[in-house]
């Protein structure tokens, strides 16, 4: 009798760890499932600056900016359109030549306008500047 009481238990172990494991399975597969299938979209905008020109003693340049924002932050790029290009204007005729013209220049110098603008408008609303296109002609002395 011991070994049909032994087998009924045996036969219950496996049915409980079938049950657990199929309810693993549907748990799992309905959260990959609301993933897939509502993708989060993405909270990015972007605004077009430009072209911007500046002329130094130094140098001129030609460049057309795009400012990366959340959705949000969309509108307040569109309402302080004309004081985000005077600040962009400034910290491009500040930039020193011989950065521009180093290998990584172009990234510091977006850097630079990132940050310049955040700090001169007081907000962090300024993700990241992307130059679109990009004209530079260091002058003689």
């Amino acid at each position: 009798m011991s070994k049909a009481n032994s087998q009924d238990n045996f036969v219950a172990y496996i049915a409980a760890v079938v049950v657990a494991l199929a309810g693993i399975f549907i748990f799992a597969w309905s959260h990959l499932n609301v993933s897939f299938t509502n993708p989060a979209k993405p909270q990015i905008a972007y605004a077009q600056f430009g072209p911007l020109d500046v002329e130094t003693q130094n140098f001129t340049l030609t460049t057309s900016l795009a400012v990366q924002t959340s959705t949000g932050d969309a509108e307040w790029t569109i309402r302080n359109r004309a004081l985000l290009n005077v600040i962009f204007k400034k910290i491009l005729a500040d930039t020193d030549a011989n950065t521009v013209k180093a290998p990584n220049g172009m990234q510091i110098l977006q850097d630079a306008l990132r940050k310049g603008a955040n700090a001169a408008m007081g907000t962090q609303n300024v993700q990241a500047v992307l130059l679109t296109g990009f004209s530079f002609k260091a002058r003689d002395r």
